[in-house]
């Protein structure tokens, strides 16, 4: 409430000082040890440094910040390799859509967004069902995200019905008995599509 909005506000901008130290930290490891030298240690650098730049973008709404994080997420996708390890490949794609989501958001430049449904697209071919099926389904939820938000800018049906097929998807996994809080998140994103382009196409979707 209105009440506590000064604590908030201050322990806010502690946070972003505190996030602020740690980047600077981060990119000075970066330069110390090049990619080449170690990938993996590079890596693992890269990510604490793509983690920082998302955490800082959100609690400043700073573009810059998440673009930023972007570019570090492209980096380590081209240290993880699709083969040897697929997994660390598809979990840094997502991190990289939900950053590009978050940055479309801040700087209202969507073109991103096309970059982030093609990652999941990749991350999904590498991730089977059968054997990583929570891995599978949440992938499935960011794509429905991405989207969702590409129908609502540009109001395209096409990007609606993939964005309800997405979800869809994960709900075959995260059913009612597997986890009902995730399953009531997933039919409300549902629903609130079918009547996002229904109202925007004079169509009835529900």
């Amino acid at each position: 409430d209105a009440e506590h909005l000064p604590e908030v506000m201050a322990a806010a901008d502690k946070a972003v000082a505190i996030l602020s130290d740690a980047i600077t930290a981060l990119r000075s490891a970066a330069e110390a040890k090049p990619r080449d030298s170690d990938p993996l240690d590079w890596a693992q650098v890269q990510h604490a440094l793509a983690t920082a730049l998302g955490d800082r973008g959100k609690l400043s709404g700073s573009a810059d910040d998440q673009k930023a994080a972007a570019e570090a997420y492209r980096m380590l996708l081209t240290v993880y390799d699709k083969t040897r390890t697929p997994t660390l490949w598809m979990r840094t794609a997502g991190n990289l859509a939900a950053t590009l989501r978050e940055y479309a958001a801040n700087s209202k430049d969507f073109t991103p967004l096309g970059e982030a449904a093609n990652r999941l697209e990749v991350g999904l071919a590498l991730t089977p069902r059968a054997t990583a099926p929570l891995d599978w389904a949440n992938l499935q939820t960011r794509l429905g995200n991405v989207y969702s938000d590409m129908a609502t800018n540009d109001n395209s049906l096409e990007h609606g019905d993939k964005a309800v097929a997405a979800y869809r998807a994960s709900l075959e996994v995260n059913t009612v008995a597997q986890d009902f809080g995730e399953w009531t998140h997933l039919q409300f994103y549902v629903v609130n599509v079918l009547l996002q382009i229904g109202r925007a196409s004079g169509r009835e979707r529900v």
